[in-house]
């Protein structure tokens, strides 16, 4: 299991994230064939692939950056999953624990569907990164 994300490696995604070249990204396979092009927002063109034309690469103005993030995004996006998930698991341990006490808001104990919810949560397995 990976160690969860320090708030610099946090940081440093969100910084990476924010150099990009602003999204939604969208990707076309245009006619086909090996072409291929990835438009960020206003339809700016992110990258392009098309071997038979010799045209191929990062293309924005924010070229670096994009690069910079996609290529930190095969072990950032992975990461951050397990990240979430590990919070799900204790926030499911926290409500297991008020409603064992009584402390929910159902008030029904262990029994009610949050508490149903949250014992759910925890039967799973959190996947590695």
């Amino acid at each position: 299991m990976t160690t969860p994300l320090s708030r610099a490696e946090l940081d440093a995604a969100l910084a990476l994230a924010n150099a990009a070249t602003p999204g939604p990204w969208r990707g076309d396979r245009l006619d086909g064939t090996v072409k291929y092009e990835v438009l960020g927002a206003d339809d700016v063109q992110v990258l392009r692939v098309d071997h038979k034309n010799g045209e191929f690469g990062f293309l924005s103005d924010n070229s670096t950056g994009d690069e910079r993030f996609v290529l930190a995004s095969r072990h950032l996006v992975p990461a951050l999953v397990v990240e979430v998930l590990r919070w799900r698991v204790t926030a499911a341990h926290r409500q297991i624990v008020l409603c064992e006490r009584g402390l929910c808001s159902c008030r029904m104990g262990a029994e009610s569907e949050i508490c149903a919810e949250a014992s759910s949560i925890l039967a799973e397995e959190v996947p590695n990164a």
